[in-house]
């Protein structure tokens, strides 16, 4: 990438690292009952490569969560990091994934007051990794206002 005719390696830079977390989506999701009964499962990913879904991470999470949801939620979901605050989102928001999370909360497995709305906190959002590694892909970019008028409780 050029600007002016002088090359920019911070535009390069930028412009391949969208490119390697674009390709890390998943082209397709798996229901969380359905990965919880298998011992691993893949998901095909846009770069050409697989990302493997540990039944027992799926397992337990389906565990913490009212049955009806497990069939209804899918994996791996995509937690990404809200440009210019300390928050982060899940991006496949509705009304299911904010059940889940509400679920969790009550749980004591993240602590967020914006679960409803799929905001979590850095906090919230390392205890989901630990726990369940295979279950979330982070994604550092996520440009939307979203989290921007939260208070900041870290």
């Amino acid at each position: 990438m050029e600007l002016g005719g002088v090359r920019d390696p911070i535009g390069s830079y930028y412009k391949e690292l969208v490119k390697s977390l674009a390709n890390m989506s998943p082209k397709d999701k798996k229901r969380l009952s359905e990965a919880a009964r298998a011992e691993i499962t893949y998901v095909d990913l846009v770069g050409g490569d697989r990302h493997a879904v540990l039944g027992s991470e799926a397992k337990d999470l389906a565990s913490n969560i009212p049955r009806d949801l497990a069939d209804h939620i899918r994996v791996p979901m995509i937690i990404a990091k809200v440009s210019g605050t300390s928050f982060y989102r899940l991006l496949d928001c509705n009304e299911k994934t904010s059940r889940m999370l509400l679920e969790l909360r009550s749980r004591g497995v993240i602590s967020s007051d914006y679960a409803d709305r799929c905001i979590l906190t850095q906090a919230d959002t390392i205890s989901l990794i630990k726990k369940y590694k295979t279950l979330f892909i982070i994604s550092i970019i996520y440009g939307g206002d979203e989290g921007s008028h939260y208070e900041e409780d870290i």
